[in-house]
């Protein structure tokens, strides 16, 4: 058993691919050997009358597969493709990761995405090693590895500036209960100034390094209610070669941790934490959340961390009439500039409510409602006016039927939308006023015993301000059919797009052929037609384009 388990290791990690976690203390129950895939052929043509231009080649084919090899329940996919004398090979050799768990013990090896805490490291990818333990109640883990590697600009690309390698060590410890839990968490991470050897990017990239502590806690005060606190400090140095800092300078809690690190000019120590109370039964959850991020907040364990604002959030939900209905919904209240350092400060209102009734299994109807305002003020009175601010609203209406029968099974599904954005801006309201309408239909019906079914759907959409109109209907019909004896699925739709206030409109006709003469092998044919007619732009005649596109496609499975 030991054998086997450094055998696999091994070859994990050599080979560079993502791979979920594997229960080692169950290999005896894994094959060691399997291989599977498929692979396939297609050809297709094409043509077309009315343009100048074909969007497609006349003729095209493509060749691709698919394979993955499985040793002891760890999987390795490949894929070919080819295409028009194109070809593409993906293997396992871009990532690497694996976390194998034995018992209470689960390793993390290669590119891994690991959550400590929202406010330290939030699923940042590593590419190192790390260590789990975790009992019934108590948590332990860490993991150390690289973020990401140097980066050296050339010039030609500004979306991707030069960056140094950067390293991070990460650990989290506590006790986590279904009702009570206290977590701690740091993280830590520093770019290698050494990463660069160019002179000129070495000296315009600015090093940094990241400190950060996490605790979270929750505790059920009384049957069904709770509270949960969870906070972070960052100190973060934004160039580790600016002066260290006078110690007389430094508040207390930076200066009694700079026996440890050193402190910059350009260091800076910010809170972030989120509180909740809640409140959970069968048939009624209530929370309220508040939100406090100082500006500027950033921690190297997450990709992005929205900063600089106080978010207070009401989220109940209610299950009545014997579980025939359920209402939930939320509203929530945001501001940011919270140091007075920006020249306005915007305030946002967020609110929304869902209605979801199901009076029987076959009919039920869901209710939405949606409400968004932004305010943006100035914060001195020299620029004490309305800069920004709108509301936007919607609601929907969408009831559904199910009705399952002997012979027949109907589905009939609508809904009915309204959106409206209202501009308070005097200057801005003749472009960014708005509404909008969208209702939509939809019928299906099956015979199981027949195998066959069909489908139909109308979609009308209005869309108006006060210098544009948009009205237009788009509708459907298909055909399915199944032929048990002759392996054969059939199938035939037609589609149909028209503006009302304009001379575009769009007609297309699809049939398809699925046949499975052998279990692992199929062949399928689809024929598409396009009348496509487009308004004239700019002077230009009525453009008038009929396309036809066929396909003829082979798979085989293994």
């Amino acid at each position: 058993m030991f054998k086997k388990l450094i055998l696999i290791l091994i070859f994990v990690n050599i080979l560079n691919i993502k791979i979920n976690a594997q229960q080692l203390d169950g290999l005896k129950n894994q094959k060691a050997f399997k291989f599977s895939g498929s692979l396939s052929a297609n050809f297709s043509m094409y043509g077309q009358t009315g343009s100048l231009n074909n969007r497609r080649d006349p003729f095209s084919q493509a060749l691709g597969g698919n394979a993955t090899i499985s040793f002891y329940g760890v999987d390795i996919p490949f894929s070919l493709s080819y295409a028009n004398q194109q070809s593409n090979f993906n293997g396992p050799f871009q990532r690497f990761g694996i976390s194998p768990s034995y018992k209470k013990l689960k390793m993390h090896l290669g590119y891994r995405n690991l959550n400590f805490s929202q406010f330290g490291l939030s699923s940042q990818t590593l590419y190192g090693g790390g260590l789990e333990f975790n009992t019934s109640k108590f948590r332990m883990a860490f993991m150390y590895g690289r973020i990401n590697e140097a980066i050296v600009n050339n010039g030609l690309n500004i979306s991707s500036p030069s960056a140094f390698s950067r390293r991070a060590i990460a650990g989290k410890i506590g006790y986590e209960g279904q009702r009570n839990h206290i977590l701690f968490s740091a993280l830590y991470g520093k770019d290698d100034s050494t990463s660069i050897t160019d002179y000129i990017q070495k000296r315009n990239t600015r090093p940094q390094e990241n400190l950060v502590l996490t605790v979270s806690i929750k505790k059920t005060i009384y049957k069904n209610l709770f509270i949960k606190i969870e906070g972070g400090a960052s100190e973060y140095t934004r160039d580790t070669r600016a002066k260290i800092a006078n110690p007389k300078d430094l508040n207390p809690i930076i200066k009694w941790q700079s026996t440890w690190f050193n402190v910059h000019e350009s260091t800076q120590l910010l809170m972030a934490g989120e509180s909740t109370l809640g409140f959970t039964s069968k048939k009624v959850n209530l929370n309220l959340k508040y939100r406090y991020v100082q500006p500027d907040y950033k921690t190297m364990g997450a990709y992005y961390f929205q900063s600089d604002l106080k978010q207070l959030t009401i989220q109940p939900a209610f299950t009545l009439f014997k579980s025939k209905a359920l209402l939930s919904g939320s509203i929530g209240f945001q501001e940011d500039n919270l140091k007075k350092l920006k020249q306005t400060t915007t305030k946002r209102i967020i609110g929304n409510g869902n209605l979801a009734i199901n009076t029987s299994p076959s009919f039920g109807i869901d209710l939405s409602f949606s409400n968004y305002g932004l305010k943006q003020r100035g914060t001195n009175r020299g620029v004490d006016t309305v800069k920004v601010q709108s509301v936007n609203n919607s609601i929907s209406i969408a009831p559904h039927w199910q009705l399952m029968r002997l012979k027949y099974q109907h589905l009939i599904q609508t809904n009915i939308s309204y959106q409206k954005s209202s501009d308070f801006n005097i200057i801005n309201q003749q472009t960014n006023n708005f509404d909008g309408y969208v209702a939509n239909v939809n019928y299906a019906i099956n015979k199981p015993e027949k195998k066959i079914g069909a489908n139909l759907g109308l979609v009308y959409t209005d869309n108006r301000s006060q210098d544009f109109m948009q009205q237009s209907i788009n509708g459907n019909i298909g055909f399915n059919k199944s032929l048990e004896k002759a392996h054969t699925t059939l199938s035939a739709g037609y589609s149909t797009y028209k503006q009302f206030n304009a001379d575009g409109m769009s007609q297309s006709i699809n049939t398809g052929v699925i046949y499975t003469p052998f279990k692992k092998q199929q062949l399928n044919f689809n024929f598409n037609y396009v009348m496509l007619k487009q308004p004239s732009l700019q002077g230009q005649p009525m453009l008038n384009v009929n396309e036809t596109y066929a396909t003829l496609g082979y798979t085989y499975n293994f």
